[in-house]
């Protein structure tokens, strides 16, 4: 009998007509992983909140077919019944830490479920190697990456024979991914089914057994390991007018020419810092670090979680926090900044992590237009990101995919000089994504905007790197160009053969 089974599944949101999806249908075995796909929007974590019972038991809304789990309809289960069974990892894993230090997070479901202290001593030991953190660590210190491996940690330790993650690898580093999947690997070597949401299939395609694809409207079921890997070049062909009139050929051939160049698209400073040095008492974060960044310049920041990318941005925008700055010469557009915290408002834009923190209008266009005063520019953002369709939609009823590429609009709305990314890709469907690599191409060579983006994604940093900045806690930045891309993700090709 299978671990869930899904039978003519359809949801309709309220007060809507279309459904989400219909007619899907699928199971899962005992030891199985499967791959969930689809576009940004095609209804991955609206079918995931259906096969946990967040769907009836917590959303209305419309549902028409069954979903079984260990044999038993999911609308017969108690809310608190179905982490016994099913256990489930969000997009946004901040959501879902609850307590203070790492230690009392993993502890908190099997606590709650009357596991005794003797069995929670041994999920300790068997989930921390997993997390990779100290027990005692205050969960306000983990950067995102970290505390996405503790939500997937603290979920484990609840034991659920089906596991359901949603873009588990969007904030982790390639050594962390190969982690997890090893891990996930060998939980479904002892029995545990897991079905994986996840746009990055190029990482996880080679440990699956099989594939299901939503789209248009249903599912769709493939062999794993087809059309797993990430397509080349931007999504345009070549000849063809990608945004504002930019052509492939012509961004390929630009990238090109501001590689072997050694300032971006001009001589003028938008950024000079020497002698950073960031730390959280007693742990040094970033060690002496030295730039410039001239108009027009990408830069791509790379390193492991935890390795201070997050905070080198904020820092950049000129927010402290509770980290210890300090610094010999900090000028940003020629202007001296002696200390912080700052206001940098209008010079710097920041897209955060999680596009939750920067989202708060009720309408798409008005998240655009909020604070731009330029009509024209709000219709131009609509058309670069494709998001017209979109324009009276509450930022809260899209996709994570969608929300973060409308946080990254409303900020180019304000035409930042300085524009800060963290990881911007994550939740992107290769379209989406390529026309985010595109108009940010576009945005650098044709407004002159100058770009920092930390990324894990390697093709992400190919298209976005003239420049590359290597972060390793504590100690002194490496500097360098594309072969520092090579040099970090080098390492981790192994994964994407599934060896």
């Amino acid at each position: 009998m299978p671990l869930l089974e899904v039978t003519n599944l359809a949801y309709w949101y309220p007060d809507t007509r279309e459904p989400v999806f219909a007619g899907v249908s699928f199971s899962l075995e005992a030891g199985e992983m499967v791959l969930l796909t689809g576009d940004c929007g095609s209804g991955k974590s609206t079918l995931l909140k259906c096969l946990c019972g967040i769907v009836p038991h917590l959303l209305q809304g419309r549902l028409e077919g069954e979903v079984r789990v260990a044999g038993k309809w999911m609308g017969k289960y108690r809310p608190a019944e179905v982490i016994r069974h099913v256990g489930v990892v969000w997009q946004n894993v901040e959501a879902q830490i609850l307590q203070q230090t790492v230690e009392d997070e993993l502890v908190f479901g099997p606590e709650n479920l009357g596991y005794t202290r003797q069995e929670m001593t041994e999920i300790l030991r068997a989930v921390l190697p997993l997390v990779q953190l100290g027990p005692d660590l205050p969960v306000a210190s983990l950067s995102g990456g970290q505390k996405q491996r503790l939500v997937i940690g603290s979920v484990l330790a609840t034991g659920p024979s089906v596991l359901l993650l949603d873009e588990p690898l969007a904030n982790l580093d390639p050594p962390a991914v190969n982690r997890l999947l090893g891990f996930l690997g060998e939980l479904c070597r002892q029995g545990t089914a897991v079905l994986m949401a996840e746009h990055r299939q190029e990482a996880a395609a080679p440990y699956v057994r099989r594939i299901i694809r939503l789209e248009g409207g249903t599912a769709v079921e493939i062999s794993a390991g087809c059309g797993a890997s990430r397509p080349g070049g931007l999504s345009y062909p070549v000849g063809t007018r990608g945004p504002a009139g930019a052509t492939k050929e012509s961004d390929q051939r630009q990238t090109r020419q501001e590689t072997a160049a050694s300032g971006g698209n001009s001589n003028k400073a938008v950024l000079e810092i020497e002698g950073l040095t960031v730390a959280y008492r007693p742990r040094q974060v970033i060690s002496n670090l030295d730039l410039q960044v001239n108009a027009g310049e990408r830069v791509v920041i790379l390193g492991h979680n935890g390795s201070g990318k997050s905070t080198l941005l904020k820092t950049l925008c000129g927010i402290k926090g509770l980290s210890t700055v300090s610094f010999s010469l900090f000028r940003l557009n020629g202007k001296n900044i002696r200390k912080l915290p700052a206001d940098f408002s209008g010079e710097t834009g920041l897209v955060m992590q999680n596009p939750h923190h920067q989202l708060f209008m009720d309408s798409v266009r008005k998240e655009i237009a909020f604070g731009s005063g330029d009509s024209a520019m709000v219709e131009e953002i609509l058309e670069l990101f494709a998001l017209k369709s979109l324009e009276q939609r509450h930022p809260f009823t899209l996709s994570q995919g969608q929300k973060r590429l409308l946080a990254l609009a409303a900020v180019l709305a304000h035409r930042p000089s300085l524009l800060l990314l963290d990881e911007p890709t994550i939740g992107q469907d290769y379209a989406s994504l390529d026309r985010m690599l595109t108009v940010l191409s576009y945005i650098s060579r044709e407004w002159g905007t100058s770009i920092l983006t930390a990324t894990h994604d390697r093709y992400a940093a190919k298209q976005l790197a003239d420049r590359v900045i290597l972060l390793e806690e504590g100690k002194s930045p490496r500097y360098g160009g594309r072969e520092l891309i090579d040099a970090y993700f080098g390492n981790t090709r192994q994964l994407n053969k599934g060896v």
